[in-house]
């Protein structure tokens, strides 16, 4: 189903693209929501820990990789944006060999370093083992990951964001299946949590990009051709893609700096910390599906060179952005216990308490969060990478400093937890600021 943003009303043409962003979103967060829930109920407080302790190496690589997606998304909604069908094609075919050559090598490197970025990461030795194990065996599916990810960017690009949708529902219920096989019935512990993650990835790569190969015709793709991908069709992504992979990749350094100092708080904390990041994860996906569908729609419609369209729908987005993010807030706030307790067992009281810290903090501010993703997104589709690499890293290294100093003051792990709405703050005013100075309506790449 095709999605033309390019005329009649932009708030139902982007809120039509988000819905099912949306609900791919949080079909993506399940396969390791299911993997916590289960390893905390079944397996016990150190093997979720285990787990949480091992995420952010492996997103480290992930959103490295995804930095050229974004890039290339970019390039494709504005030629689809100008009608250059043959722009899609080339752009998308330097995609595909810019993942997969890259994607192997970055796989392998994590495989071989897991331990050593687990002890860097102050690990208690208690759970060690299982997170490097966990580690290596999800290092595994990177490349799964990657090839998802180029399919199902290159379909939002052009307004389709269905498909990519219907791929992630049926890979996330065969990781429901595969956790409830692998972890309560063949009692594999850890590693059948990593196990029943990888294989969904790999289902749900092979189906995306099946797919799409079965749909070139209707995809602009007919003409696609992987093994003759033009070197300047390369360089364009490459132009774009290391400055937002070298973005994503400081945002998540920065994340595995705070991930050390969570760590240097004990077991407790780390599996507190791990459980209320994952209903974290999962609540902000509205702001973050609407941030993106924002994005295609800029980036198609500067491409046709509808600046007061784009003017206008920010408008009227910034109010639904408002309203959800404070009916989500009071949800988190109101529900916070009875969510956590969906991972922690009923032994787990100081755990519950601490991620209730957490998910009060960060919830109330959300709203500041929804304006910024709003602004920011506008000012990526526009194609003002500079801007968005430079508020990406003062975000991330506000929330370390911040993280560190206030932990200390505080003599608590509440103070990493301040830190991450001070950083969404500073930030969403340096970006409101951006936008409104109309520097971003003359960035089109």
């Amino acid at each position: 189903m095709n999605n033309n943003m390019l005329e009649g009303s932009s708030v139902r043409a982007i809120i039509k693209f988000a819905i099912p962003l949306l609900l791919g979103n949080v079909f993506q967060q399940i396969y390791s929501f299911v993997d916590t829930v289960l390893v905390g109920k079944y397996i016990g407080m150190d093997a979720l820990a285990a787990v949480g302790a091992s995420g952010n190496a492996v997103a480290l690589i992930v959103l490295f990789l995804m930095g050229f997606t974004t890039g290339a998304s970019i390039l494709i909604s504005q030629e689809y944006g100008a009608g250059n069908k043959e722009g899609i094609c080339r752009t998308a075919s330097a995609l595909y060999k810019i993942i997969l050559f890259s994607t192997i090598i970055l796989g392998a490197a994590g495989i071989i370093a897991s331990r050593g970025i687990l002890v860097l990461l102050h690990t208690p030795k208690n759970i060690l083992n299982d997170a490097t194990m966990y580690l290596k065996t999800v290092f595994l599916g990177v490349p799964f990951v990657a090839l998802y990810n180029a399919g199902a960017s290159v379909a939002r690009s052009m307004g389709r964001s269905v498909m990519p949708l219907v791929v992630l529902v049926i890979s996330s219920l065969l990781n429901v299946i595969f956790d409830i096989v692998f972890i309560t019935a063949l009692n594999m512990g850890v590693l059948g949590a990593a196990y029943a993650t990888v294989l969904s990835q790999v289902i749900s790569a092979l189906i995306c990009n099946i797919f799409i190969y079965m749909k070139r015709y209707e995809y602009n793709l007919d003409g696609f051709d992987f093994l003759n991908a033009g070197t300047e069709d390369i360089k364009r992504i490459v132009r774009i893609g290391i400055p937002m992979s070298f973005q994503s990749s400081v945002i998540t350094i920065g994340s595995i700096c705070i991930q050390g100092l969570i760590n240097s708080f004990g077991t407790v904390v780390v599996a507190a910390y791990t459980a209320a990041s994952k209903i974290d994860l999962i609540a902000i996906q509205v702001i973050v599906s609407i941030g993106t569908a924002m994005s295609v729609f800029a980036g198609q419609n500067i491409g046709a060179g509808n600046i007061e369209r784009i003017k206008t729908a920010v408008k009227k987005i910034l109010i639904i952005q408002l309203g959800v993010c404070t009916i989500i807030a009071l949800i988190l706030v109101l529900y916070r216990e009875s969510l956590l307790r969906l991972f922690l067992d009923t032994g787990a009281e100081e755990a519950v308490l601490i991620g209730s810290r957490y998910i009060t903090i960060v919830g109330i501010a959300y709203i500041s969060a929804g304006i910024m993703q709003t602004y920011l997104n506008v000012l990526k589709g526009a194609g003002d990478i500079d801007f968005s690499i430079y508020v990406g890293i003062a975000e991330v290294s506000i929330r370390i400093v911040m993280a560190y100093a206030l932990s200390k003051i505080l003599s608590s792990e509440t103070g990493i937890w301040i830190a991450t709405p001070v950083a969404w703050i500073i930030a969403c005013i340096y970006t409101v600021f951006r936008y409104r100075s109309g520097k971003w309506v003359c960035k089109t790449i």
